[in-house]
């Protein structure tokens, strides 16, 4: 990220849904700009497509798409009244600017982030439906695998608070280059909101007993080298070690600012089936925000932003942050 989480030079834009009255997104996004100082601004979009295909109808005597316009028009107005009423009831310490675009919500949303030069999106979404991927997700969905920003999701099964006073954050980290942005992201995030934990997990798909078994078949076949001292269960520990070194090494000079804001880091190293293991560090953590990496290279659309970070937006009632490559 360029630029860290905090401070009036920081915009966040938060996309409000006005026909969905509990607004999932407003609350957090109002307490994360009230609580670091970050400038917040408001946006709705406005669809009115359905008047378009009517003009290839038997009545082409008539131009639909005028009557289209003029109801999105009139929409967009209702739209910014509602919005700017609702931006009105916010208390975040710095003015809150609103934008109503007539366009589908996520590219509207993706718009309206390049125009304002925001910094961070936050949306909402919906979960609950039996859809492979909820109606209501599929915008959120949409920013986590297009945005050149980082995206925070926060579902209608979310319990996020930020005005308390404690957090804890959840970094899984794979140890490639897009999941080390995500943990700096993790850090700056914990130091913006002071008293904020940092639990950094690597999850090693490996147990003991399949690298054993690998590692007596690499031993017979060309020979031991430098571990010629060391049996399987030794190597294991060795690479254990190894891993742990390369979380450390990622975050040197970041555990100090975390400590200046009375944050606490942790990091682990766990061995098994990726998912299930994430699920058991997120509950003994504690943790209320997840962030991953996207991983754009490997990965195609539904599972765009990574097939981990996918199933945790589906499966997870904590707020998930997506850092973009």
């Amino acid at each position: 990220m360029s630029k860290s989480f905090k401070g009036s030079d920081f915009l966040v834009l938060a996309a409000v849904k006005l026909t969905d009255a509990k607004h999932h997104a407003l609350g957090p996004a109002a307490a994360l700009c009230r609580r670091t100082g970050m400038r917040l601004r408001l946006i709705s979009a406005v669809e009115v497509d359905q008047f378009s295909s009517l003009q290839e109808s038997p009545y082409d005597m008539f131009d639909f798409t005028v009557i289209g316009r003029s109801l999105g028009e009139c929409l967009r107005a209702q739209a910014e009244d509602e919005l700017k009423a609702l931006a009105a009831k916010l208390d975040v310490g710095t003015p809150v600017t609103t934008s109503v675009v007539v366009s589908k919500p996520a590219q509207a949303i993706l718009s309206e982030a390049t125009v304002s030069g925001a910094h961070f999106i936050i949306t909402g979404a919906a979960k609950g439906s039996h859809q492979f991927v909820p109606k209501g997700m599929s915008t959120a969905l949409s920013l986590m695998m297009d945005s050149t920003l980082p995206v925070m999701v926060v579902s209608n099964a979310c319990n996020l608070d930020l005005t308390l006073d404690r957090h804890k954050i959840l970094v899984a980290d794979d140890l490639s280059q897009s999941s080390e942005r995500a943990v700096l992201a993790a850090f700056d995030l914990a130091a913006a909101l002071g008293h904020t934990d940092v639990h950094h997990v690597h999850v090693n798909a490996l147990n003991i007993e399949t690298f054993a078994t690998g590692a007596q078949e690499l031993i017979r076949e060309h020979g031991s080298g430098l571990y010629k001292d060391l049996g399987p269960t030794e190597m294991w520990d060795e690479v254990q070690r190894h891993l742990n070194e390369r979380m450390r090494r990622r975050v040197p000079n970041r555990i100090q600012s975390l400590d200046l804001t009375e944050g606490q880091y942790y990091s682990e190293v766990r061995n098994g089936a990726v998912e299930s293991e994430l699920e058991r560090a997120i509950e003994e953590a504690g943790a209320d925000i997840l962030v991953f990496g996207r991983h754009h290279a490997i990965h195609r659309r539904p599972f765009a932003i990574g097939r981990v970070p996918f199933h945790f937006m589906l499966s997870q009632d904590r707020a998930l942050i997506v850092i973009p490559e």
